[in-house]
């Protein structure tokens, strides 16, 4: 049987897929509790304390030289398992290639290699559009929202999902059509180009201060609420509240899926109370077994898990 090595020129933190209850791991985590209340030093601790549980990142080499936010991820179940068992063997960079090896920045060297794949990704690039427009550099694009070029006399063009995002494209990127497509409609009126650099700038501010670095990963929730907050289907918790105190609970706990921006608002949707409630039933309707829905004990697990957070968040704040 063939060996693996994997070549790495810094360390990485690794997000599981599943996590408490089986549960996906952003399901668990990104909440409107947690992504929009909770401070970030607060949330970097919590995820280091569930990325730490059972991976000894020194042991596997491959210990991230940034704290968590701020190094690269990977979401995998399955590498430190193979790394333990040595069916992935960790080198460091690639200084260079040999006839038919490599050579390693270290200066050890690896003959007789069968296949070398790159996984140094991609760049996102518009070359059809205009660099005075839409810059093919992701730090210097100046897009509202993330969206709309600032630099045109009219609003008739939108860039969206041109950027990573800690919550997935899909629901990033169905609120930034919702907003632009208004914005063409003329629903949705832009303020003055002075005040769109300030939010651009004010934005490039908070990610440096995230990373620690200049890095455009957008947290997805924030950005979500500023757009819907526009469009006039923010899911408003008072509001809510108002009429039903159970729905209002679990849109403050619950994963921020896509259906609470369905709830109030334009283009709003009668079922979207129900498929709310039942969120935590979706994760596992697709897996076959018991199709009991889930009790309504159980989620009050996930609400003392938040408050046990919140009580770590005063303990270190003391």
């Amino acid at each position: 049987m063939g060996e693996v090595y994997l070549s790495i020129r810094h360390g990485f933190w690794v997000y599981p897929r599943r996590t408490y209850g089986g549960i996906p791991y952003d399901a668990f985590l990104e909440r409107r509790i947690t992504m929009s209340i909770v401070p970030t030093w607060l949330l970097r601790y919590v995820y280091r304390l569930f990325l730490e549980i059972d991976i000894d990142y020194q042991a596997a080499g491959i210990k991230p030289e940034r704290r968590v936010f701020e190094e690269n991820f990977a979401v995998n179940d399955l590498i430190f398992t193979q790394i333990t068992c040595g069916k992935i063997r960790i080198r460091p960079g690639i200084k260079r290639f040999l006839t038919n090896g490599v050579e390693f920045e270290d200066g050890t060297r690896l003959e007789g290699l069968d296949v070398v794949v790159f996984g140094t990704g991609y760049n996102v690039k518009t070359p059809y559009i205009d660099d005075s427009l839409v810059s093919d550099d992701l730090q210097t694009r100046n897009l509202y929202k993330y969206a709309i070029p600032i630099n045109l006399p009219h609003p008739t063009i939108a860039c969206i999902g041109l950027f990573p995002t800690d919550s997935g494209f899909t629901p990033v990127g169905e609120q930034q059509s919702r907003w632009a497509v208004r914005i063409f409609k003329g629903l949705i009126t832009l303020p003055p180009v002075k005040k769109m650099e300030e939010d651009i700038r004010e934005k490039e501010t908070d990610l440096c201060n995230r990373y620690g670095r200049p890095k455009l990963f957008v947290p997805g929730i924030p950005l979500t609420d500023e757009l819907t907050q526009d469009i006039g289907c923010y899911p408003n918790l008072a509001k809510i509240f108002l009429t039903d105190p159970w729905l209002a609970v679990m849109v403050f706990l619950a994963p921020v899926t896509p259906l609470t921006y369905r709830i109030l608002g334009p283009h709003s949707w009668p079922g979207a109370r129900d498929a709310v409630l039942g969120c935590w039933d979706s994760f596992t309707s697709g897996i076959g077994g018991n199709k009991t829905s889930r009790p309504a004990s159980s989620h009050y697990k996930y609400l003392i898990v938040a408050l046990f957070i919140l009580l770590i968040g005063v303990q270190l704040w003391k």
